[in-house]
């Protein structure tokens, strides 16, 4: 695609889908995922041989992505509170060949116990509202409620301290919203950013540079900004910290 060096555009979806294609699905030749998906995998600069947690890691669907740029070394680990989604992440992982992925159902007290300031990236693809998708699910402008809104607003500023405490000196953190809304993506930065001194922002205009080059980007304070306005993608936030050495 034009800003994914793994994407391939499918123009016409209704005579696609993994069964019209079932040898190539069922071997591991590809996955269905939305290019800004695939864009904030391939800023996450996950590299061989690092250790890595895709903290909100759903599906799988980053998971896969963070493990095939890091060339199945290293290790992945891969981290959610439904156990219903780690065994998704477990059988798309076979299917694509990905073994250095480990999964591990969410508990903080243990998380932190075996991992605090070990990972060199730590991917946190964070609950949202998810009304980055309102070009595929229009109905979410009617479902999301002020006070459900309140809940997202308070899981996210838990995921983002939660996140900081597991990244090691020099490492980096990757902050994603599915959604358009300040409240989800900059306001929760730049509170994170006011609690932990030790987290600077990567400008976003350097990381839209490095996938695009001199076209013009979108951003909002400390985050890149990925959405139809762009070309035929999710909306997206995404902030890019660092950890001081």
């Amino acid at each position: 695609t034009q800003f994914s060096p793994w994407g391939i555009r499918i123009d016409n979806k209704a005579s696609f889908n993994e069964n019209s294609m079932n040898g190539l699905y069922n071997g591991g030749g590809f996955e269905i995922q939305d290019e800004s998906s695939q864009i904030s995998a391939l800023l996450s600069m996950a590299q061989p041989g690092e250790k890595v947690i895709d903290f909100c890691a759903g599906n799988g669907e980053s998971t896969l992505t963070l493990a095939s740029m890091m060339q199945n070394s290293g290790q992945l680990v891969a981290t959610d509170v439904r156990t219903t989604q780690l065994d998704s992440i477990a059988i798309r992982a076979k299917r694509s060949g990905a073994f250095n992925v480990d999964r591990m159902r969410f508990d903080y007290d243990q998380i932190l116990a075996n991992y605090r300031g070990k990972f060199d990236l730590v991917f946190v693809d964070a609950p949202s509202s998810n009304l980055g998708k309102l070009r595929q699910r229009v109905e979410l402008k009617w479902q999301i409620k002020p006070e459900r809104l309140e809940t997202y607003h308070k899981l996210q500023t838990r995921a983002l301290f939660a996140a900081a405490q597991l990244v090691r000196r020099g490492g980096r953190l990757l902050y994603i919203v599915q959604s358009p809304l300040q409240s989800e993506g900059r306001h929760q930065v730049e509170k994170f950013l006011s609690r932990h001194g030790e987290f600077n922002v990567v400008a976003p205009k350097l990381l839209w540079q490095r996938i695009a080059g001199n076209l013009a980007g979108y951003f909002d304070g400390p985050m890149l900004k990925l959405g139809p306005y762009i070309a035929d993608m999710d909306e997206l936030s995404i902030g890019f910290l660092v950890k001081n050495g």
